[in-house]
């Protein structure tokens, strides 16, 4: 005959070894693999290499805008 108090014990044994299982999956793993790096070069001088100009948040209050190509040349400073 089982008590409950026997039962509360055979719970707690039966959760003790699920955490003890899943603390030695997580401890044996070995992530070694490096993440993935993108670089991402971007020359606009000669289009808009597939970028298409579209304005979010434009319309409250509404906002007239545009991109166009120009001959200007850069300079800094």
């Amino acid at each position: 005959m089982h008590t409950s108090a026997s039962k509360v014990n055979h719970l707690g044994f039966h959760c003790w070894i699920i955490v003890m299982l899943t603390a030695v999956f997580f401890s044996g793993r070995s992530d070694t693999t490096q993440p993935i790096q993108t670089q991402y070069i971007f020359s606009f001088e000669s289009g808009l290499e597939g970028w298409s100009a579209k304005g979010t948040d434009l319309n409250t209050p509404p906002v007239e805008w545009s991109i166009a190509p120009t001959e200007e040349q850069k300079y800094e400073g």
